[in-house]
């Protein structure tokens, strides 16, 4: 929708930016625009009450009612009307004032085509009232957006004369806000709301609000602290309900106007002094809030007047009528904004407030910060913050010597970076420059640089405060904290030529010894960080190495050397021994962190890829094929003659390790099947590796660890009790172990395959009960780490190219044929295996041939299990086959014939199911009979069969699909004596129509839905016309020409003689009425009336009897 409306307002409006416009037969009519909003809007409105789908709903109708409103206001405004009252449904009213938000705009303003949406702007005001539900927080939260949003775009004017002829409205106004703000403090949960009621009045009016509430404010608070035990105040941490609420009163009432502040000085200054040392913690932050707010009014440049109308809304009514108005666009280069700009006496102001109370604070943190208590440190640090944001915009940046050897920090202090500009008629003047104090007093508690994370992380780690739960408690979440947002900081900062010189076209030419002293501070800096990040892995190492603590704190140790690995600079030596040395440590925690670094390690040192660049000519001729085999370059999606060499169908195997090489693998699955580009970049099927003598120092420690047989026993034994007893599952944490199994085997080939197929022998004859699972859990994870290691081996060992793992896929693809195991669990498995065959796409379709062939036999296999994998890899099959433009799919399976072969055999297994006996009675004992057994297990496999189609098809919808929809009703009855087969059957019919479905297939749709209902299986009939809901539902502008077919489809259900039925084509007919798919005519409620007084009692020979076919009219008219 959004994309609609962008289309139609740049068609309509020229932009100076606009260097396109479409010729006029191409653009959208008015008519177009009107046709499409009437094809939408009936779907948007049943979607607003879908509470999946409400917000998509809502922002519909926002653009729909953008481009016709008259056809979309009146409608939703009706409806919110009628669901005021409505007390069966009371979320119909949460969902359409949410709509109304959207179209707020659209409502209350006057266009060329639409006016008449103002005079449902009172009614609404007033209606939405009751939604003021304390009871319904949803409904409270969506009137209350309604109203601000109605309130924002309406301009609100007194037009009455009450003005002229009373003059005590004013003074009550006042009186009774100053009475509700005397008692609010009462009352926690309102006080955000009364807040932002007092910011609207000191914004609308500072001069009245400040005059008749800031010194009653002042005198409130004075009285408390006068009465109260100062003392008791000071040290008191629960605080005092009403100071505090006056407090916040004090600090919303100093957002007002600057200039309108200064006659309260004394005033202000009093309060501050009186109440700056609180330490309950709301007190002071209202106080340190209002510090804030002061020094920003008194510094800050800002619009005083916030109303987007370029009217005078002074004017008589006879010049300019306000109404007109509302909602309207503004054109922001017509607005005259008048802005706040600081006077002296604000600059002065701010000045000394500053130099009244920061020094104070700054003063008590350097000589007492160990003397005075946790809550007056925070206090006193929250006070010095806000101070800090009010008041640095008028604080220069250093311009200092000293600045270079200062620790870098979040505050930005250079010079440089300070504006050309000044904004003030007086330039403040503090005592000494507070970016400079902030950063010399306090300024290493806000740094965040290597050298910070050199002293700080050390010092978390050997914290001794064990026995403290407090403690304990934040060092846990300081670390998790740390797990969680670390990101790690550039150890080296490079800047190209290319930039340097973007930079001086923007600012100015460089002069050499400019860009010479600025390599030599970068190159400071770098080595700076070098040594501090090399500092801070040695002493973590050290720590973890001297076994002085705890297991927590070494799982905290650990946790955080793998955080700071990077590929900046060498990871240090000895950190990656203790990573060794602890893959087999005791402790299972510290052994999967290890894990983790390890993996990480390899990653890191993993040697970089050869890359090469041909042209498609010349790696076709190295295929034997000629760029000539393309029709004149047209994009041709689909199997073509071109791009069969990449297939595996195509595929012939090199016989030099020169010609693996050199073969032109192409992992990513889009090359070919659409076109070519015209040169292709891929990597050479090799890559570096590490040998015995040609390998760095951290490599070559992994390396004699891993040489090592005793040591991958011992790790391996390890990693075999891992888990507890009862969950050993393959899960992420394990997976990182098989990622170190991919690394090793990539970075070092064949060298450490001997020693793992060793172990893996032992771990696959395990027979202990206790290590059985464990032992087979790690094989599988060591077998993987090999098959992802081995993508870039040699020609004699051998990612997604499925040329390069043929092997592999040959191994997988004879499983099927192997019929010597009757263990289910693992036929399960390898069914499992073969669908994971779907990584490669649409470049094995001989291989899913063959597949499908074979999978379509087993359908009544006797294990469900085998029978699930089977479904889902029989419909993986079929994923590309698909109708293409321009194009074909022609080497994949045929779904047609498929379902139509499928079709036959579900027709013999129904008449079998039906006509069988289910039960052998034999000495007592019962038993289903074995071709029943199979007929049912055929019929649930074609159920999931359907289902999966939908899940994994591009196109599932096909011709095949519709010819089999027949027999998914029919089985109904059969599905109905199992409550799992029933479910699976009714999402899969739910699937065709929920699926956008062309006409063609609607046409066959219907008739077979018509074949259906004349079925004298109730069980059939009833299901089809359910299916008929859904159909409709997610097909309702395409179904539209057949509402006359479905209608009276729909009817003759209704008087069917089951009542199953008519219960069920009742609820569709009602649905169709709801959705305006079927208009209700007059004709139609006589008729329903009609038969709903029809007397079912008659006489046959004199006896008063009922007719079962009366029964059936009276009832068919009353359900509806």
């Amino acid at each position: 929708m959004r994309i609609i409306y962008r289309d139609f307002r740049s068609e309509r409006k020229v932009r100076p930016f606009w260097f396109f416009i479409p010729h006029e037969a191409y653009r959208l009519t008015e008519q177009d625009t009107t046709d499409f909003v009437n094809c939408i809007k009936e779907y948007a409105f049943i979607s607003i009450f879908n509470k999946d789908h409400n917000k998509e709903a809502a922002e519909a109708c926002q653009y729909l009612s953008m481009l016709r409103p008259e056809l979309i206001v009146p409608s939703l405004v009706q409806q919110l009307f009628s669901s005021i009252d409505n007390m069966t449904e009371p979320h119909r009213f949460t969902s359409i004032i949410n709509c109304l938000t959207r179209i707020a705009r659209q409502i209350v303003r006057q266009t060329s085509s639409y006016s008449e949406g103002q005079i449902y702007v009172l009614p609404l005001l007033m209606s939405v009232l009751p939604g003021i539900d304390l009871n319904d927080f949803q409904k409270i939260t969506v009137t209350l957006e309604f109203l601000d949003t109605i309130l924002k775009l309406i301009t609100c004017v007194d037009c009455s004369s009450a003005v002229h002829t009373r003059t005590d409205l004013t003074e009550i106004i006042r009186e009774k806000i100053s009475d509700f703000l005397s008692g609010s403090f009462l009352s926690p949960k309102v006080r955000r709301l009364v807040a932002g009621l007092i910011r609207a009045l000191v914004k609308g009016n500072p001069i009245e609000t400040l005059k008749y509430f800031l010194p009653k404010t002042c005198d409130s608070i004075e009285s408390i602290m006068n009465h109260a035990d100062t003392s008791g105040l000071l040290i008191d941490h629960k605080g005092d309900i009403e100071l505090n609420w006056y407090l916040i009163l004090f600090a919303e009432f100093l957002r007002a106007r600057g200039d309108t502040l200064l006659i309260y000085k004394q005033m202000i200054m009093s309060v501050f002094h009186r109440c700056i040392y609180l330490i309950h913690k709301d007190s002071y932050e209202a106080v340190a809030s209002a510090a804030k707010h002061l020094l920003k009014s008194l510094s800050h440049v800002y619009p005083m007047e916030y109303q987007l109308t370029v009217e005078n809304l002074d004017e008589p009514f006879i010049n300019f009528l306000p109404i007109r108005a509302w909602g309207q666009a503004v054109d922001f280069d017509h607005l005259q904004i008048q802005f706040h700009i600081p006077n002296i006496d604000e600059i002065d102001f701010a000045c000394e407030f500053v130099e009244t109370f920061i020094y104070l604070e700054l003063r008590l943190l350097n000589e007492k910060c160990l003397k005075i208590s946790n809550n007056e440190r925070l206090r006193s640090l929250t006070f010095i913050h806000h101070i800090g944001i009010g008041c640095f915009r008028m604080v220069p940046h250093i311009d200092s010597e000293k600045l270079p050897n200062l620790i870098s920090s979040v505050v930005s202090c250079d010079s440089k970076y300070q504006a050309q500009y000044s904004i003030y008629p007086k330039e403040p003047k503090f005592q000494e420059n507070l970016r400079m104090r902030l950063l010399i007093d306090i300024g290493k508690l806000i740094e965040y640089s290597w050298k910070m994370m050199e002293k700080l992380w050390p010092s978390i780690v050997c914290t001794t405060h064990v026995q403290k739960i407090s403690a304990q408690n934040l060092i846990g979440s300081i670390n998790q904290r740390i797990g969680k947002t670390f990101t790690t900081r550039a150890l080296i900062q490079d800047v190209n030529e290319k930039s340097i010189h973007a930079a001086a076209t923007l600012w100015r030419p460089l002069a050499s010894n400019e860009i010479e002293t600025g390599q030599q501070i970068h190159d400071e800096r770098n080595r700076a960080n070098i040594q501090s990040y090399n500092n801070l892995m040695e002493t973590l190492n050290s720590l973890l190495m001297k076994n002085i603590l705890t297991w927590k704190q070494q799982k905290m140790t650990i946790s955080l050397l793998y955080l700071l690995l990077q590929n900046c600079v060498p990871i240090p030596s000895s950190c990656i021994r203790t990573f060794m040395d602890f893959l087999v440590h005791e402790n299972i925690e510290l052994r999967k962190h290890a894990e983790k670094s390890i993996a990480a390690i390899c990653r890191l040192q993993k040697p970089p890829r050869i890359y090469i660049e041909k042209s498609l000519d010349e790696i076709l001729h190295n295929v034997g094929q000629s760029i000539s085999t393309l029709v004149d370059g047209d994009c041709q999606p689909g199997d073509r003659h071109d791009n069969l060499w990449v297939t595996i169908g195509g595929y012939k195997q090199p016989e030099t390790q020169t010609e693996w090489e050199q073969t032109c693998f192409l992992d990513k699955s889009f090359y070919g099947y659409y076109t070519w580009p015209k040169i292709i970049k891929y990597s050479m099927n090799k890559r570096e590796r590490y040998t015995a003598n040609n390998m760095p120092e951290q490599v070559a420690i992994l390396y004699e660890r891993f040489i090592d047989k005793n040591f991958i026993q011992q790790s391996i034994q390890l990693m075999v009790f891992d888990e507890e007893k009862n969950e050993i599952k393959f899960d992420k944490t394990r997976f990182l172990m098989f990622k170190v199994g991919e690394s090793l085997f990539r970075n070092f080939g064949l060298t450490f395959v001997d020693n793992f197929m060793e172990q893996l022998y032992i771990l696959i004859r395990e027979k202990t009960k206790d290590k059985h699972e464990g032992s087979h859990r790690t094989a599988t994870e060591i077998v993987a780490g090999m098959i992802r290691g081995s993508k870039h081996w040699t020609l004699e060992m051998e990612n997604e190219d499925p040329r390069r793992m043929h092997r592999l896929i040959e191994f997988i693809y004879l499983l099927i044929n192997n019929y010597t195991t009757a263990n289910t669990f693992n036929e399960t498995a390898r069914w499992y295996l073969i669908q994971n065959l779907r990584c490669f796409q649409w470049r094995i379709p001989s291989i899913w041939c063959t597949i499908n062939e074979h999978a379509k036999q087993l359908l009544d296999h006797p294990s469900k299990a085998v029978r699930e994998r089977i479904a889902h890899v029989l419909a993986i099959s079929f994923s590309f086959d698909i109708t293409l433009f321009n194009g074909r799919a022609t080497r994949h399976p045929d779904i047609n014939q498929c379902i139509d072969t499928i079709c036959e055999r579900l027709r013999q297994a129904i008449d079998i199911y039906e006509k069988t006996p289910r039960i052998n009675i034999s000495d007592q004992i019962l038993e289903v009979q074995d071709e029943t057994r199979k007929a049912f297990n055929f019929i649930e496999t074609v159920v999931q069969f359907h289902t999966n189609l939908f899940l994994w098809c591009e196109q599932p919808v096909k011709n095949a699909i519709i010819r089999i929809f027949p027999y998914l009703c029919e089985i109904e009855s059969i599905a109905a004596n199992d409550e799992g087969c029933k479910h699976n059957l009714t999402i899969s019919r739910n699937h065709l129509g929920m699926a956008y479905l062309h006409v063609h297939f609607l046409e066959a749709l219907i008739q077979q839905l018509e074949q259906v209902c004349t079925s004298p299986k109730w069980n059939a009939r009833r299901a089809a016309i359910q299916f008929v809901q859904s159909m409709i539902f997610w097909n309702l502008f395409n179904a539209r020409p057949y509402a006359q077919r479905l209608h009276g489809l729909v009817l003759k259900c209704l008087f069917d003689e089951q009542l199953e039925i008519r219960i069920v084509a009742s609820t569709t007919l009602s649905g169709f009425y709801q959705c305006d798919y079927i208009q209700v005519t007059p004709e139609d409620l006589n008729h329903f009336r009609a038969m709903s007084k029809t007397n079912y009692f008659t006489k046959i020979n004199g006896k008063k009897v009922t007719s079962a076919r009366d029964v059936v009219k009276r009832h068919g008219g009353q359900y509806v």
